[in-house]
């Protein structure tokens, strides 16, 4: 999925993001770009157990594979994050993706999940 959406999704041009932000996002969250959202993909199980191992989710008890995406408050996918292992918090995703290079002093909102 990463490989053939990544192709598709730009960054957009901050004057651009800011100028055509929706009036009520802009009154109440005026600096903030991004929305950050994570959800998992059910797969089978893997024939191998080391990719068994890191693709199961304990809290979905399946083997799934995780993706971080960044929406702006527009609506539009700006960012995808490669797809990671089940076992992968959401919090990990966050913390080790390139999206948090690209907001430079602008505020970003991840959405809470599972208590993170």
């Amino acid at each position: 999925m990463f490989l053939r959406l990544n192709k598709m999704i730009r960054w957009p041009d901050r004057d651009a993001l800011l100028k055509t932000m929706p009036i009520m996002f802009r009154k109440h969250y005026p600096r903030y770009v991004v929305i950050i959202d994570c959800f998992e993909i059910f797969f089978d199980h893997p024939n191998k157990l080391l990719a068994r191992a890191q693709t199961n989710s304990s809290y979905k008890h399946h083997n799934t594979v995780k993706y971080l995406i960044g929406i702006t408050p527009q609506g539009i996918v700006s960012y995808i994050l490669e797809g990671w292992g089940g076992r992968t918090s959401y919090k990990y995703l966050t913390e080790h993706c390139t999206l948090l290079n690209k907001l430079h002093g602008t505020r970003w909102y991840r959405l809470s999940r599972q208590g993170i």
